[in-house]
């Protein structure tokens, strides 16, 4: 006996192992035993109290109070719902049993009526701690809320956890998006997906920091997964424009976005450069600016035929703005040296200078007449009347052309 209390009429005893013993008067069955005879010695209550654990007691006039101890019903908490994507989710809860052997499930669906049920994991657990418990779905919309509660049972009853919701998200929006060189254009909003900017030559590689509208969303730039909010790694940038992609997709696994920058970095380079008689000296590279060809003294003019590396560049030779990969209007040569500038003008102001240096040639003719003894010089002196032979008759000994001895033409720089 841990507890006793007395009344005007009858007296109550809490045994140690949770019951209670009454006597005395019983005419209002005070001593709760489903009697109204009178006991002058201890029965046990029973009845309402039958099962139960009571804990401390009272008693009035002709009525006698009792306090148990909650039944040992199970705990249950619904926790929120995790591995949201595609068409499943992870729905999740923590039970605790109450020492006594506890079932658990989830039930979830479109509305508090939740009309699906699915075991836990683990289904049973016992003990009287906190135990986490879940459960793996599939078959969901995108786009679609549900309603989720765990739910716990044992010989006590059923205990719910609270409703919670999720939904799988289909947004694929970004809500910036920055260059780490250069400005976007236009302004970013995320409903515009088409951008461009533009850096200088000097600018050869380019990062991207994309920020999603939905974290529940990745992002990937140029096809490698970015943290929203920073920094892709760096970007190599050719001359002229660059096309970079940044792909967001939706949490459904779905739902995709793609935005597109076009980074221009900018150029006064050529692509080539191409005359129209004689051939260039080195070999045409874009970073090499300086060349020298050679014509035959009958070309009095070429044309240039320059090919920008960037097209938003502009290019001139001999200060004439001329269509990149179009022929130059045509430049008169110099007997001997004659020397065309190229410049190209990139979008951001750069200049680049191109220089040619053509050299149109004399051409000296020699007959040797060291085994024609017979040859005379009369078809010489008619050459000498031909405007077209004149000035190559320097140093020519008397031979006929159609002589049988070899005959050389070569070039020949001075001046006649």
């Amino acid at each position: 006996m841990i507890a006793i209390a007395g009344g005007g009429s009858h007296s109550l005893a809490l045994c140690s192992e949770g019951t209670v013993a009454a006597w005395g008067y019983n005419d209002y069955g005070q001593p709760g035993n489903n009697s109204t005879a009178n006991s002058s010695v201890p029965v046990t209550s029973y009845g309402v109290l039958s099962g139960k654990t009571v804990i401390a007691i009272a008693e009035g006039n002709s009525h006698s109070l009792a306090i148990v101890a909650n039944p040992l019903w199970p705990a249950a908490s619904t926790t929120s719902a995790t591995m949201i994507a595609g068409d499943g989710a992870i729905l999740n809860g923590t039970v605790n049993a109450s020492s006594n052997s506890t079932t658990v499930h989830f039930e979830y669906g479109l509305t508090t009526a939740y009309d699906t049920s699915v075991a836990a994991n683990p289904l049973t657990i016992t003990g009287n701690a906190d135990t986490s418990v879940s459960t793996s779905i599939t078959g969901l919309s995108a786009g679609t809320v549900y309603h989720y509660r765990v739910r716990a049972t044992n010989a006590y009853g059923t205990t719910v956890g609270t409703d919670m919701t999720f939904a799988i998200s289909t947004n694929a929006n970004l809500s910036a998006l920055a260059l780490g060189t250069g400005t976007l254009s236009p302004v970013f909003a995320s409903g515009i997906t088409d951008y461009t900017a533009r850096v200088s030559n000097a600018t050869t590689t380019i990062t991207v920091r994309p920020t999603l509208a939905d974290t529940t969303a990745s992002v990937r730039v140029n096809g490698t997964l970015v943290s929203s909010g920073a920094f892709s790694s760096p970007i190599i940038l050719a001359v002229g424009p660059n096309a970079i992609s940044t792909v967001v997709t939706a949490q459904d696994g779905v739902t995709t976005k793609t935005y597109t920058a076009t980074v221009t970095r900018l150029s006064a380079d050529l692509a080539s450069l191409v005359p129209s008689e004689g051939t260039l000296s080195p070999v045409f590279s874009g970073a090499t600016t300086s060349y020298t060809s050679s014509v035959n003294l009958s070309t009095t003019s070429i044309t240039l035929t320059p090919t920008v590396a960037d097209v938003t560049a502009m290019v001139k030779v001999n200060g004439t703005l001329v269509a990149s990969g179009a022929d130059s209007n045509p430049i008169p040569l110099n007997v001997g040296s004659t020397t065309i500038t190229t410049v190209v003008t990139a979008q951001d102001g750069n200049t680049k200078t191109y220089t040619l240096v053509v050299s149109r040639l004399n051409l000296v003719t020699t007959y040797s007449a060291a085994s024609c003894r017979g040859c005379d010089t009369r078809w010489l002196r008619g050459l000498r009347k031909d405007r077209q032979f004149r000035p190559q008759l320097r140093a020519i000994s008397g031979h006929k052309p159609d002589c049988h001895q070899q005959h050389r033409t070569q070039p020949d720089q001075r001046s006649f």
